[in-house]
């Protein structure tokens, strides 16, 4: 019983801390080169004072984590950095900031320290409350990918920080609940909700977790592709099963009377064929091995013979092969330029971006 008792204690004594010691070596890369503020304790094993502040010490570096780094500094061991500081008493508490340094002189409690950190955050998210702010938003160095966060409340702390991380790499914004002009370009419909877009290539992450943020933005300053972590769930919550992955519907012909209940409710990605082209078709097919496996569209193949006349004149499409994107839910239309590939999707990663021209459909008796 002794010895778990030693054991637990030991465990205790020496569990994972999110404090960072920084050595002379580490100095530069992890203080002075870091494109955030940076807290710094210097202090001596032997202080009192400092044993004291130890654990308070270890509560903001897990607050503030991915926001404020939150450093230790050994003066017995790294006398030559304390020196270069004018360390004379311990702990000296120090905000480096732009390669610059200032004394706090503050509380030494948790929350006074984290209020004190995160008020040298200089933010650059763009907030943007209409069309007008989002086009803004996109001039906003248009060779680095832009991160769009949706969500009901001012932008967290985690995400100012992150705007300053990635400054010149990244340019991040944020549309508040009930800017309907822009989410609806989105089709968001819960929060928080992430929208990514670098090139042409634009994702959609629906379940934002502790770390998503930092990991979205590490990967795409990186050049890598977006692959948000498990959303992490309260200590102690039963994790539900999880479900089967659905397969993707496969391409499938549609009539008048099936046209409803086919794309009810999505992104309709409709061909129109001539006598039931083969080459038509394997474009359409083409299309649908790219964009499928996400969900977000339903494709389906018509004539403009026989049955699908009606369709055809539905949806104004006066000669096959033709495309047309079919916004179920909001009944509006988007007609592709040409019958290709690369027109087709052009149309597609328009209507994912949100900047695609939509008209609305004329209701019609089929």
């Amino acid at each position: 019983m002794f010895i778990l008792v030693l054991c637990a204690l030991y465990i205790s004594a020496h569990a994972a801390s999110d404090v960072i010691t920084v050595t002379e070596k580490t100095w530069q890369k992890e203080v002075m080169d870091s494109p955030v503020p940076v807290f710094v304790k210097f202090y001596a094993p032997w202080c009192g004072h400092c044993k004291s502040l130890a654990p308070t010490w270890d509560q903001i570096a897990t607050n503030l984590k991915g926001v404020v780094p939150i450093v230790k500094v050994d003066c017995t061991s790294e006398q030559g950095l304390c020196s270069r500081y004018g360390v004379k008493g311990y702990p000296t508490l120090k905000l480096f900031k732009n390669k610059k340094d200032s004394d706090y002189n503050g509380g030494r409690d948790a929350k006074s320290m984290v209020a004190f950190a995160t008020s040298n955050i200089k933010s650059t998210v763009e907030k943007i409350t209409n069309d007008a702010g989002l086009d803004k938003f996109f001039e906003k160095n248009p060779s680095v990918p832009h991160v769009l966060l949706f969500s009901e409340k001012d932008p967290s702390t985690l995400y100012q920080s992150l705007s300053m991380r990635y400054e010149g790499k990244l340019v991040l914004g944020q549309v508040k609940k009930g800017v309907d002009s822009v989410t609806g370009k989105y089709n968001v419909e819960s929060y928080p909700h992430i929208v990514t877009i670098s090139g042409d290539q634009v994702d959609h992450i629906s379940e934002v977790g502790k770390d998503t943020l930092t990991k979205i933005c590490e990967q795409l300053a990186a050049g890598v592709k977006v692959e948000p972590p498990p959303v992490e769930k309260p200590a102690g919550e039963q994790q539900p099963p999880k479900p089967k992955k659905e397969k993707s519907k496969p391409l499938q012909e549609v009539k008048p009377d099936t046209l409803d209940s086919t794309c009810k409710g999505t992104l309709c990605v409709i061909g129109f064929l001539s006598d039931a082209s083969d080459d038509q078709k394997a474009t359409l097919e083409t299309v649908f091995s790219k964009y499928s496996k996400d969900g977000k569209f339903t494709f389906v193949f018509t004539s403009c013979d026989g049955e699908g006349k009606a369709l055809c004149s539905k949806f104004g499409v006066s000669s096959a092969p033709a495309l047309v994107l079919y916004n179920s839910k909001k009944n509006k239309v988007a007609l592709a330029s040409s019958y290709t590939v690369e027109d087709i999707s052009s149309v597609m990663n328009r209507a994912l971006s949100g900047d695609l021209s939509w008209n609305k459909l004329q209701q019609q008796e089929l």
